[in-house]
């Protein structure tokens, strides 16, 4: 009869011991799947993260701050999810526009696309592209607004020769109008008479 209690009380010993050790080597499992999960979380890698939550809510079922970590990540993927598309559609436009060469509205859209995505490296080549499109154009306008500046002022002086030699240097980014004759500078002279002033045809 003692040799019966006393097996009994050693069994259920063990038992105690086995049940807490279990427990123990589940939480540990837990503390580490919600950490996995929390660092994920932070690293915005937020369908890594939902997976260890929902490992880890496996653990301790029902548990409320594995549950409200998978909500909140849930909500990220969804909100992602709704970026992506406003991203795309930001960037379609932009290739859209760069193949019909509108390049303003290109820049526009590509600068759209990376308020969403900053990082976004396929999208940063194309805006800088396009920058240098942009500045290209606008540094042949502005040589051809000084050269045309400068031609003026020389004709204004009757400086026929140095007149024709800044017209002919002027570069219209748009068009290519007739340059005179920088050969013969009395013909320039004979066909603008009195006018003390050289203008661009009309548009």
């Amino acid at each position: 009869m003692k040799k019966h209690i006393i097996f009994t009380l050693l069994f259920g010993a063990s038992l105690l011991l086995s049940t807490n050790f279990v427990q123990a080597q589940n939480a540990e499992s837990y503390d580490s799947l919600m950490k996995k999960g929390n660092d994920k979380f932070t690293a915005k890698d937020y369908i890594s993260a939902k997976t260890y939550y929902e490992m880890a809510l496996k653990q301790k079922a029902n548990d409320p701050t594995a549950k409200k970590k998978l909500d909140e990540t849930v909500k990220k993927i969804q909100e992602d999810g709704a970026r992506q598309e406003v991203f795309y559609a930001h960037l379609d436009a932009g290739d859209q526009y760069y193949g019909q060469q509108k390049y303003e509205e290109a820049l526009s859209e590509y600068e759209a696309a990376l308020k969403v995505f900053p990082n976004d490296k396929y999208v940063g080549g194309q805006a800088d592209a396009v920058r240098a499109i942009l500045k290209e154009r606008q540094d042949k306008q502005d040589a051809f607004d000084t050269a045309m500046s400068q031609g003026e002022s020389l004709l204004a002086e009757d400086n026929f020769d140095a007149a024709i030699m800044q017209f002919e240097t002027a570069i219209d980014p748009r068009r290519n109008w007739p340059r005179p004759d920088r050969k013969n500078s009395s013909t320039l002279k004979r066909s603008l008479g009195s006018t003390t002033s050289w203008r661009k045809p009309d548009s």
